[in-house]
């Protein structure tokens, strides 16, 4: 699991920048898809890396929105 995390991270970075969001510092559909999609990605980088995106996207009003 950790080489597949790896892996995992390095295709990351290769497609996201994450700046203030996934993409860069303006909110776009990569952060609502990372949000929906990458949950349990988000949570194994944060307990791995120490990368923190989803709880700065649970904080957008769309995404806040949906989630009610």
């Amino acid at each position: 699991m950790k080489s597949d995390l790896k892996r995992g991270i390095k295709a990351g970075d290769r497609l996201y920048v994450f700046d203030q969001y996934a993409m860069g510092a303006d909110f776009t559909i990569a952060d609502l898809y990372t949000y929906y999609c990458f949950g349990l990605a988000g949570m194994l980088a944060s307990n791995r890396v120490g990368v923190e995106l989803m709880p700065r996207l649970a904080e957008r009003p769309s995404i806040a929105r949906v989630t009610a």
